[in-house]
């Protein structure tokens, strides 16, 4: 392989960017970086993959919700991880599911996403009332703190929303850093 690239771009699932790098990463350089977006789905598949191959890989991947966000939204949602217990978990609270070794590395990112988008709904609906407003106007005057970060609609139908930045160095999952 002539190519001497210093930054990969993985846009697939995880699965399908750990099949690409085991081809990739012992063939470049150790210096090459791999970016992949949120359907690395926390990367508990593709470290497995990966650390079974004895590959560690410069990786890094983006989330649409941390852990670490520190945010009042973002602590009432963990506080309701550690105080739900759901029966299909075996009556766990969803915070002990997670704390399990098996477990550890799966994204909840989804979970975080529906939340704020219930919340949206929630406010928009009052606000439809309260001001006599069409759904999409309702939509457009949202402005709060979510779980994912700032929910805003500036433009277009989708908010602007902060990103969270993760790594896969030495097949661990580190948070990185968070963009707002």
């Amino acid at each position: 392989m002539g190519l001497r690239p210093d930054l990969i771009f993985i846009p697939s699932y995880e699965l399908e960017a750990a099949a690409l790098m085991t081809k990739l990463v012992p063939r470049l350089p150790k210096e090459v970086v791999y970016l992949g977006p949120d359907s690395w789905g926390g990367g508990r598949a593709l470290r497995g993959v990966l650390s079974s191959l004895r590959l560690s890989p410069r990786a890094y991947y983006v989330e649409h919700w941390s852990r670490e966000h520190r945010a009042p939204g973002n602590a009432q949602f963990l506080k309701n991880l550690k105080a739900i217990s759901l029966s299909f978990l075996g009556d766990q609270t969803i915070e002990a599911w997670l704390l399990q070794p098996e477990n550890r590395g799966t994204s909840l990112s989804g979970v975080a996403l529906g939340y704020d988008a219930g919340l949206a709904v929630l406010q928009a609906f009052k606000f439809r009332e309260n001001l006599k407003l069409s759904w999409v106007d309702a939509l457009k005057t949202l402005s709060f703190e979510g779980v994912t970060g700032r929910i805003k609609y500036k433009k277009g139908p989708t908010p602007e929303r902060g990103l969270f930045i993760y790594s896969l160095e030495e097949n661990t999952e580190k948070f990185v850093k968070a963009f707002k």
